[in-house]
């Protein structure tokens, strides 16, 4: 079972939620002629000049990134912006397509075995480095054994090391090298043992994490300083690094050595790092920048301007209420459903939130795979909703039980010390009391004081944001597992835990959905947390740009048919 997701990674995305707004929402945004409505489908647009022709240099686009990349060492990447810039420049295994699903990169074919244990991997033999050499097998065994040293202080590396053959036993000292489920045959023919049944194992590969490294220019360039400078990193990719301006801009440019280079059609990709929310619009109604993300009101003033320059999509992103299963009050199931029903979260969306984020009927948002064609959340179907009157009986039943009077009920509403939360919170503590007749104090703290105290058990009730890092429900539901380092309101149940443990070593994908979707049933039976509701993005694109893709996975990708129109 996997158990000890880092929180960096998890972190860092749900920052990129906080401030989301957006309006109509579908599960992935495919920037072309097209608008999404809430189903998904696509909208046929007619074809017309817009008011926001774009920047004016011909063979270059302008992406707004809003901030500087953490890390661009693939071997130490934590962050999503980096993820994405990274997988313009370096090719692996596999790739995401469009629709986030993996399609074949570097790799030939492959060999999965019926348990889903072992993949073998035939690599291309016409891809090179961007110093010359040749990308084999031992670039890719390189990379992995090296993220999983603990000395190499991997942000990333439990998604190796949890996963590979005897990787956790390598990672504590337990297990020599030789004993790791990766194999080299030749210089194109990798082998994988898995620890467990991998149905989602060529999603990983398509991950930053699982891309090769070229050991010859890693320890010329040293580790320490490898990834830091435009020219401090060789690649592989379809794009080059060949400027950067730290805190301002980076510049790609198209490789015409990489192996595909006569399917990437935008020449230039300058990543502009503007914080600034209005300014960054301005650079865009001016002609600056193609892309940004825009807010609230922005929505708004570019929707009066051109309808059609809007792009939304479902980013992943699930608000939930935290339980503190230790507290006093709390430990009571009767009384944790009746604070979950109680709160009628579409107003909540409608009235102070108002971005047209999604009610959530559970944990898991609707853009997560399933087994099959449908969706896992479509798969699951609804597991909550607002339903103050059984919220009412919960909290009768909950008095009872616990032998006191509402009045008595002390309880605190701990949350981050933004607007955007404290807003939240105002408006449940207002439910609660309206509906419940408890009185519950709002605890604003910075984050980093908050988690902090949520890692000492020292809150009551949190609003929790998290986001996928694995296009597969699990990465949702392990949060909730007894021995997870993120399970800070100590829910545990033994038959939860025995679910989730079925359910990794379930190799056929419809009964490990199934696993995974009565585990979920028993999380919202036994109230374990309180869903709120589903985040999405909004952006706005120019005319220019054509075919660029952004999905929870994808925070840009212009190498899958996006292209500069003719103006």
């Amino acid at each position: 079972m996997r158990k000890k997701k880092l929180l960096a990674f998890a972190m860092i995305l749900i920052v990129m939620f906080n401030l989301v707004s957006c309006g109509n929402t579908s599960a992935g945004g495919k920037t072309d002629q097209v608008n999404t409505d809430q189903t998904g489908q696509e909208n046929a647009v007619q074809k017309k000049a817009g008011a926001f022709p774009g920047t004016t240099d011909e063979d270059t686009v302008v992406l707004d990134i809003t901030t500087e990349p953490v890390e661009m060492n693939s071997i130490l990447v934590c962050d999503a912006v980096a993820m994405s810039i990274l997988s313009h420049c370096m090719s692996g295994i596999a790739r995401l397509d469009r629709n986030d699903e993996p399609v074949a990169d570097l790799a030939e074919k492959w060999d999965i075995s019926a348990d889903n244990t072992k993949y073998v991997i035939y690599l291309k033999q016409n891809a090179k480095w961007s110093n010359g050499e040749p990308v084999t097998a031992k670039d890719f065994y390189f990379a992995w054994v090296t993220q999983m040293k603990p000395d190499t202080g991997a942000f990333m590396a439990s998604f190796l090391y949890e996963n590979i053959k005897n990787g956790e036993a390598f990672y504590n000292g337990q297990a020599d090298e030789s004993e790791l489920g990766i194999k080299v045959r030749d210089d194109y023919t990798l082998e994988i043992e898995w620890s467990h049944p991998m149905t989602d194992g060529l999603f990983l590969l398509a991950l930053p994490m699982y891309f090769p490294m070229n050991q010859k220019a890693y320890e010329e360039i040293g580790a320490a300083e490898y990834g830091k400078d435009a020219d401090k990193m060789v690649t592989n990719g379809a794009y080059r690094l060949t400027e950067w301006t730290h805190d301002d801009h980076m510049m790609l440019e198209k490789w015409d050595d990489y192996y595909n280079a006569s399917d990437i059609r935008i020449p230039k990709v300058k990543l502009a790092m503007i914080g600034d929310t209005n300014t960054r619009l301005n650079a865009f109604t001016t002609g600056e920048i193609d892309l940004c993300n825009i807010y609230s009101e922005q929505i708004a003033q570019v929707k009066d301007k051109d309808e059609k320059a809007i792009h939304t999509y479902i980013d992943g992103g699930t608000w939930y209420l935290g339980f503190n299963m230790e507290n006093e009050y709390l430990v009571n199931e009767n009384i944790r459903k009746a604070l979950a029903y109680s709160i009628d979260t579409q107003s909540l969306l409608d009235n102070v939130i108002a971005d047209g984020s999604v009610a959530a009927d559970g944990l898991v948002p609707e853009m997560i795979a399933g087994a099959g064609e449908k969706s896992y959340a479509s798969a699951r179907g609804s597991l909550f909703a607002y339903d103050l009157e059984n919220a009412k009986k919960y909290m009768e039943l909950a008095l009872e039980e616990l032998k006191i009077a509402a009045a008595d009920i002390k309880l605190t509403l701990d949350v981050v010390d933004t607007s955007y939360s404290q807003n939240q919170a105002a408006y449940i503590q207002q439910q609660w009391k309206t509906n419940l007749g408890i009185d519950v104090t709002i605890n604003a703290q910075a984050w980093k004081a908050l988690q902090e105290a949520k890692e000492n058990g020292d809150f009551n009730i949190s609003i929790e944001a998290n986001g996928p890092t694995e296009n597969t429900a699990m990465t949702f539901l392990e949060y909730f597992a007894s021995d997870n380092v993120n399970n800070m309101g100590k829910y545990s149940n033994p038959e939860y835990d025995r679910l989730l443990a079925d359910a990794d070593e379930q190799g056929d994908a419809g009964k490990k959905q199934e696993l995974m979707i009565q585990a979920e049933k028993l999380l919202l039976d036994d109230m374990a947390m309180g869903p709120l509701y589903f985040t999405c993005t909004t952006y706005a694109v120019s005319d220019k740009v054509e075919g660029l893709v952004r999905t929870p996975f994808q925070y840009f990708n212009v190498c899958d048919g996006a292209s500069i129109n003719a103006r």
